[in-house]
């Protein structure tokens, strides 16, 4: 008897499912939706093709201008459950929304192969130091899904809930931070190569 309710527990604890009335929290990897933007740029120099950017490029920040640009938005979705005069939370999903801008060379096969190649190492470069942008985004989607997780039950499932978004928006506001100082440790990428010519 003893043995068979122990398998029973551990059935239950395994598999996932409700045990003494509440439920155990699950965390997924956060979903990543990406959408790509480009402008277009062209000249047969590369000083034209800086003079082209710096025309067509809207990509503008405390008075600057950039070259390129990742945008991310953190969304977050509860689960929670009732029971014995608590709520706690079953499930956490977080969607990670990322837009990217990029320049784009018109015509590269019409241009000297070293300018191309010069192009080349400064879009990788680029691409790398936007990616990591993306990458500061769906790293603080993984922390939400984690604080979130752990919280501990609440009395009401309304309390739960604005917990819930304040760890979020902390965590939100950490990272923030983080991609600022990225950003100013970099140069915005010119220190890793991101800079034409």
């Amino acid at each position: 008897m003893a043995k068979s309710l122990m398998h029973h527990i551990a059935k239950t604890l395994i598999g996932g499912l409700t045990f003494i009335g509440l439920s155990m929290p699950v965390a997924s990897a956060p979903k990543v939706r990406s959408a790509s933007e480009f402008y277009h740029v062209g000249g047969e120099t590369a000083d034209e093709i800086r003079q082209d950017m710096n025309s067509k490029s809207t990509i503008q920040e405390n008075g600057a201008q950039y070259d390129a640009s990742t945008k991310w938005n953190v969304k977050w979705n509860l689960r929670w459950a009732e029971a014995n005069g608590q709520c706690e939370i079953t499930q956490v999903k977080t969607t990670v929304d990322v837009r990217y801008v990029f320049p784009k060379l018109e015509s590269p096969g019409s241009i000297p192969e070293r300018l191309r190649q010069q192009w080349e190492r400064y879009l990788a470069a680029l691409l790398l130091h936007e990616h990591e942008h993306k990458n500061i985004g769906v790293r603080a989607a993984k922390e939400i899904e984690s604080e979130i997780k752990n919280l501990a039950a609440r009395r009401s499932c309304s309390q739960l809930e604005k917990e819930a978004n304040r760890l979020g928006n902390a965590v939100l506001a950490k990272s923030r931070v983080i991609e600022k100082n990225f950003d100013r440790s970099t140069k915005h990428g010119m220190n890793d190569g991101a800079i034409f010519p």
